[in-house]
């Protein structure tokens, strides 16, 4: 097991701790897919993948996901109004933490993000240290309180 953490070090330059959840990853991109999902799984988490955001709401109203790691560029249903509509599904799904992956992470639309659901912003290209400490936060920094929250009106844009 050790030898799995090796990646890890070597991006970060410390050794991480393992983890323990259900990741859902949602990407249009099969390459970013697999990225993020190298990254749960040398962290220890399980991973499903979704392809846009329609699949991806489908499959958080189906199972219990830990995190959801959210491109916000999608066909169809994008990752900011699939972040609205699971923060309008009932408690205690809608508290599922939500980090955006995405190219666009200028401080405006980190603000439009947060104010959508969003719980975290990591850009891409990817940095592995900034991912993991994105994922490592949300599972390991989750309120003790539910959140239970609902985004702002207009906050998709």
């Amino acid at each position: 097991m050790m030898d799995r953490l090796g990646p890890i070090q070597a991006a970060t330059g410390e050794a991480e701790q393992r983890l323990d959840g259900r990741v859902l990853v949602a990407d249009d991109n099969e390459a970013n897919r697999k990225i993020c999902g190298m990254f749960c799984d040398l962290l220890g988490l399980s991973c499903e993948y979704a392809s846009d955001g329609a699949e991806a709401l489908e499959l958080v109203r189906r199972g219990t996901f830990d995190l959801v790691l959210m491109d916000i560029h999608m066909p169809g249903m994008d990752g900011l109004e699939a972040a609205i509509a699971i923060r309008r599904l009932a408690a205690p799904i809608c508290d599922t933490p939500i980090v955006a992956v995405t190219t666009a992470a200028e401080s405006a639309d980190v603000a439009r993000y947060r104010a959508c659901g969003v719980s975290d912003v990591v850009s891409k290209p990817i940095v592995a240290s900034r991912l993991i400490g994105a994922i490592t936060t949300a599972l390991v920094s989750a309120p003790a309180e539910p959140r239970s929250w609902r985004p702002l009106a207009g906050g998709g844009g």
